[in-house]
C-alpha cells in the first residue's frame, strides 16, 4: 500500500482551473483540462467516479481504451494504474472520491467502486452540473447540498449496476448487433450487413439503431475502432502504421487525422504518454483558483 500511496496523484493533476470539497462522504473536484493534455500512468488514493460535463477524455485503464465523452459516467478502481488525454474541446468534469468506510452499509457501493466502468447517464450528469452550482454558490448549506448530491450520484450508479446485472429488455436483435460489431468491427460492413444477420428489416434497424446504441452506426464503429487503436498504442508494440491497417483505417495518414481530430493529439504522442512514467512535480504547479 506504501508503494500506492507513494503513486497516487490528485484527481486534479494537469489542471489550471479547479475546486475541491471535502464531506464526510467523500471528496468532490470540478476541474477543467486543457484541450491535447495528456496526463501521464497514475493512480489515485481512493476510487473515483467520474462525471464528463463538456469535452471527451480517452482513458486507458485495465487494458481498456474509455471514450468519455459529454455525459458519460466513468468509474476507476482505488489502485488501477491509468492514463488520461483530454480531447480537441478539453475536458470539464466531476469527479466524487467516496469514503469507503461512509458507505458501507449501502450494498453494492463496493462493487460500484471496485470495477471499470463506462456509461452514458444523463441524471448524474445533471447531478454533476448542480454539484458545480453549489460550489459557485458556496454558502452555508452548500457542503449539504453537495454531500447529498454525492450520495445520490452513488445511489444510482450502484442501481445501475443491478440493472446491468438483471436480464435485458431490448430485443434479441440488439444483442446480436452489438456482438456482431464487436466481432467485426474493423471489417468493412453495412447496415445490410448486420440488418442480415440481426434477421430484421434494413429500414427497422435505421430506425432504431441510434435509439438503442445512443449513437448512429458510423459513430459507433468509428468509437470502436479508436477505442481498439488507442490500446494497441499502449499496449503492443506494432507500428503505427501496423495498427492503422489492423484498425479498419485506409492508411496511417487517414488514422493519424482521424485519431488527432478525435483527441487532439497524434498516435505517436497518444504511446509515448501511456508508456511514460507520472510526473508527480506537476502536483505543486497547479493553481487552486475558484470558478
Amino acid at each position: 500500500m506504501s508503494d500506492l500511496v507513494s503513486r497516487a496523484v490528485p484527481v486534479t493533476m494537469g489542471s489550471p482551473r479547479f475546486v475541491n470539497v471535502e464531506t464526510p462522504s467523500g471528496g468532490v473536484a470540478h476541474a477543467w483540462f486543457p484541450p491535447g493534455v495528456c496526463l501521464q500512468p497514475h493512480t489515485h488514493d481512493r476510487p473515483i467516479v467520474a462525471v464528463m460535463l463538456e469535452g471527451s477524455f480517452l482513458t486507458s485503464i485495465a487494458r481498456r481504451a474509455l471514450d468519455c465523452t459529454e455525459r458519460c459516467v466513468w468509474t476507476e478502481p482505488l489502485g488501477e494504474m491509468h492514463s488520461n488525454v483530454s480531447g480537441t474541446r478539453g475536458a470539464r468534469v466531476v469527479v466524487v472520491q467516496p469514503n469507503a468506510r461512509h458507505f458501507d452499509e449501502m450494498a453494492g457501493v463496493g462493487r460500484l467502486t471496485s470495477e471499470v466502468s463506462l456509461r452514458s447517464d444523463a441524471v448524474i450528469a445533471a447531478d454533476g452540473r448542480r454539484i458545480v452550482d453549489e460550489m459557485r454558490l458556496s454558502d452555508s448549506a452548500s457542503p449539504l447540498a453537495i454531500e447529498a448530491l454525492i450520495i445520490q450520484i452513488m445511489a444510482r450508479g450502484v442501481r445501475a449496476i443491478r440493472q446491468q446485472s438483471a436480464a435485458r429488455d431490448d430485443p434479441r436483435w440488439v444483442a446480436r448487433i452489438r456482438e456482431l460489431l464487436h466481432a467485426r468491427f474493423r471489417d468493412r460492413l453495412t447496415l445490410g450487413d448486420l440488418a442480415a444477420a440481426a434477421e430484421i428489416h434494413p429500414c427497422h434497424l435505421s430506425r432504431s439503431f441510434r435509439r438503442h446504441f445512443h449513437k448512429t452506426f458510423a459513430d459507433y464503429v468509428r468509437a470502436l475502432r479508436a477505442d481498439w487503436a488507442a490500446e494497441q498504442l499502449a499496449t503492443s508494440d506494432a507500428s503505427i502504421a501496423e495498427i492503422a491497417v489492423s484498425a479498419g483505417y485506409v492508411d496511417q495518414s487517414h488514422f493519424t487525422r482521424q485519431f488527432r481530430m478525435r483527441l487532439g493529439v497524434t498516435p505517436a504522442e497518444y504511446r509515448r504518454c501511456v508508456r511514460g512514467r507520472p510526473r508527480l512535480s506537476q502536483i505543486e504547479s497547479q493553481e487552486h483558483e475558484p470558478w
